[in-house]
C-alpha cells in the first residue's frame, strides 16, 4: 500500500522546537489538556510544571498486551507510581487519570472539550489513526494535536505507524494544518513529535 506523505524529511528537520518539552511553551497556561499514553508520567509533570493546565486528563490503559515485553506487574506500578506523584493534584481535581483505553475513555469527554490532545497511546496505524479520529471532534477550533514517534520503524517487534496515520489523517481532514515540528534525539534515532492545528 502506498501511502499519501505530506511531510518531507527536510521539514523534520527543520523543527521549530528542540524537543516536545521546548513545545509546552507555547500551548496556553491554564488551559484543558488530555495525554493519551501516559506510561510513567514523566511529560504529564513537565505539563504540569510549564503550562500549569486547569485541568489535565490522564489516559492510559497500563495493560499487558500482546508483543510487550512489560510484564502487568510492571504496568500495576506504573500505575501506582502516577498516583501517587500526582496525588495533591489530583486531590484538588486539576488531574483526573482514567485507567482504560483511548476508546473508552473518549466518550466520557464532550465535543470542543480540550485545548490540546497528545497522541501517544499504541502506536500502530489503525490505533493511532483512531485516536486522531476519535478526538479531533473533542478539541476546541484553534487547538492543537501533538502527535508524538512521527516515524515509522519497529521497536521490539512492534511496528510503529504513527506518521503513515498522521499523513493519511492531513489528506483526509482540510480542517487540520501542521504548526511545526519537534525533535527528540536519542543516541540511535530521531524521535519527532508533529503538531496539527484545528481550523
Amino acid at each position: 500500500m502506498t501511502w499519501p506523505v505530506k511531510i518531507s524529511e527536510t521539514q523534520t528537520e527543520q523543527a521549530r522546537w528542540r524537543d516536545k518539552v521546548e513545545l509546552l511553551h507555547d500551548l496556553p497556561q491554564g488551559s484543558i489538556g488530555v495525554e493519551l499514553g501516559v506510561d510513567a508520567g514523566g511529560y504529564s509533570l513537565r505539563m504540569l510544571d510549564i503550562v500549569k493546565p486547569r485541568k489535565l486528563d490522564l489516559v492510559d490503559a497500563w495493560k499487558q498486551y500482546p508483543g510487550m515485553r512489560r510484564t502487568q506487574e510492571n504496568h500495576d506500578k506504573l500505575y501506582e507510581f502516577v498516583l501517587n506523584s500526582f496525588a495533591p493534584e489530583i486531590e484538588a481535581g486539576m488531574v483526573e487519570v482514567h485507567r482504560t483505553s483511548t476508546q473508552k475513555a473518549a466518550k466520557g469527554f464532550p465535543e470542543d472539550y480540550f485545548d490540546w490532545i497528545v497522541v501517544d497511546a499504541d502506536h500502530t496505524v489503525a490505533a493511532v489513526g483512531w485516536d486522531m479520529e476519535r478526538y479531533w471532534p473533542l478539541l476546541k477550533h484553534g487547538g492543537w494535536m501533538i502527535c508524538h514517534d512521527y516515524l515509522i520503524h519497529e521497536k521490539k517487534g512492534v511496528q510503529f505507524g504513527a506518521k503513515m496515520a498522521v499523513d493519511d489523517f492531513l489528506v483526509e481532514h482540510q480542517s487540520a494544518s501542521v504548526v511545526g515540528f519537534a525533535r527528540a534525539m536519542t543516541p540511535f534515532r530521531a524521535y519527532p513529535t508533529i503538531v496539527l492545528e484545528k481550523a
